[in-house]
């Protein structure tokens, strides 16, 4: 048994980097390196809490590469909220803040409400007119349909 990764197009669902690993248990940091030799500039990548990683988020960054995640518990401190309403709040967050291995990031934070539940992401991109907070609920959400036959219908 092996591991896939695939680098999907989220436009066309169809692959656009894959690689395996020999190791079906391995963990998904492995893969950071690969993952960074693989994206340019420009690109936007939405990927599980599997790759939840301060450093390489910062490094994504500098190299022009945007990402979506969801929010693991941590520390983050509220720089600026952008928008606050019942269903949405959206806001400029210092993620990691505290003492720790990584230097700490400045992100978006993106909290959805779906009846009784918030649906909480982190982004690198922190202007809300070059990503609307409900897209990035929707991209995040097209990243679990190319995992199941809901994105073929």
């Amino acid at each position: 048994m092996r591991k896939i990764y695939v680098i999907v197009d989220i436009t066309t669902y169809l692959p656009v980097k894959i690689t395996f690993d020999e190791n079906p248990n391995c963990a998904d940091a492995r893969m950071w390196d690969w993952l960074r030799g693989c994206t340019a500039d420009g690109t936007l990548l939405i990927f599980d809490r599997g790759f939840y990683d301060f450093t390489e988020f910062a490094a994504l960054m500098t190299t022009g590469v945007a990402w979506i995640t969801r929010l693991k518990k941590a520390s983050y401190r509220v720089q600026r909220t952008l928008t606050h309403t019942p269903q949405v709040v959206d806001q400029i967050i210092e993620l990691g803040h505290k003492r720790g291995r990584a230097k700490p990031i400045i992100v978006r934070l993106v909290e959805i409400r779906r009846e009784n539940t918030w649906y909480r992401y982190i982004t690198s991109v922190t202007n809300p007119v070059d990503l609307p907070p409900y897209l990035v609920a929707d991209l995040y959400g097209r990243r679990w349909h190319i995992e199941t036959d809901e994105w073929s219908s």
